[in-house]
């Protein structure tokens, strides 16, 4: 599958001339869920970054399509439909932006990852992302939670 048709199946991000900060983030949290939820064939290397899991590599795709209108191609897996379906469900009911909702549960699915408690995820992200509240942080640990047990 090219990266174009990805965009247009997952929905969540939009990749333009000049693509502004949130859209670079969403991009980001869109692959790295679709990742984790087993969608993709390649492996983009993720580590942590200020707005969570962030891999450079896949950077280098979104601008080669960006400013070179190289359309990559991202190897799907047998799972894509069904992983893309569970993408869309956590994502379809955003209690917030939806940037911000992808970023949260990329950054809380990252830390349960690396087995971060739930008390610790939140100090953390609660110190470096202020700008997620109590409420949210359980609203996303909720989803996460049921998607990746």
């Amino acid at each position: 599958m090219k990266l174009s048709e990805l965009q247009s199946r997952a929905g969540s991000f939009t990749l333009g001339e000049k693509m502004a900060l949130r859209e670079r983030v969403a991009f980001q949290k869109t692959i790295y869920l679709l990742q984790e939820l087993g969608a993709l064939e390649r492996k983009y290397r993720f580590s942590w970054y200020i707005f969570g899991p962030y891999s450079p590599e896949l950077a280098k795709t979104g601008f080669d399509f960006i400013e070179g209108g190289k359309d990559a191609d991202m190897p799907i897996s047998q799972e894509f439909d069904a992983a893309l379906l569970e993408f869309k469900k956590m994502t379809e009911h955003a209690p917030c932006r939806p940037d911000l909702w992808l970023e949260l549960l990329a950054c809380l699915v990252y830390k349960k990852r690396h087995n971060v408690n739930k008390e610790e995820a939140f100090a953390s992200l609660k110190e470096h992302q202020s700008y997620f509240n109590d409420d949210l942080l359980e609203k996303g640990w909720k989803v996460v939670s049921r998607f990746f047990p």
